[in-house]
């Protein structure tokens, strides 16, 4: 049933489009809402644990401080190298994405996705040395790479699509939405 409405709307949409600019163009416009509201999420569970940091009692800090590293980096582990059907999951940063548009005709899979989004947010939710920039730009990459495929986009168009998704991203990360 998902599969007949995605390719409902995909008609609808070529339907609608009249040049393949303006597709491509409303394409990454998708992409960047879709980007604020992932960004948005990706983000709300980081800055709980900071605020909620505060309320650990001091007793329990002492033994959390030098723990909670080791453990968020045990699940880090857990996530990323769990057995798949993708090997680019394990690339660092924006590798998996640099991977993706030279050897992979530009598609990556949804588990790269969430296999990031879950990783660091165990990482940096609990001390490790992280940002929130690597993985978003992958997470975008990703999203910006499936929509393309699910809208029938060539591969220089599914390039151009993936990158969309990382830059809008990077910039949602960094709250900047033009």
């Amino acid at each position: 049933m998902l599969t007949h409405s995605f390719r409902r709307l995909r008609r609808r949409f070529t339907q609608f489009s009249k040049s393949e600019e303006w597709t491509l163009l409303s394409a990454a416009a998708i992409i960047g809402l879709v980007m604020g509201a992932v960004a948005t999420a990706f983000i709300l569970p980081i800055h709980w644990m900071e605020e909620h940091a505060d309320e650990v009692p001091r007793n329990i800090l002492i033994w959390l401080i030098p723990i909670a590293p080791i453990i968020g980096a045990l699940l880090t582990g857990l996530v990323l190298y769990a057995k798949g059907d993708d090997e680019s999951h394990t690339a660092p940063g924006v590798s998996s994405v640099m991977l993706a548009v030279h050897r992979k005709r530009s598609r990556m899979h949804w588990t790269v996705a969430i296999r990031k989004w879950i990783a660091s947010t165990c990482t940096i939710a609990s001390g490790g040395s992280a940002g929130a920039e690597g993985p978003i730009a992958t997470i975008g990459a990703v999203i910006g790479s499936n929509l393309a495929r699910l809208f029938g986009s060539r591969s220089e168009h599914a390039a151009t699509l993936l990158g969309c998704g990382a830059a809008a991203g990077i910039a949602s990360v960094f709250n900047a939405p033009v």
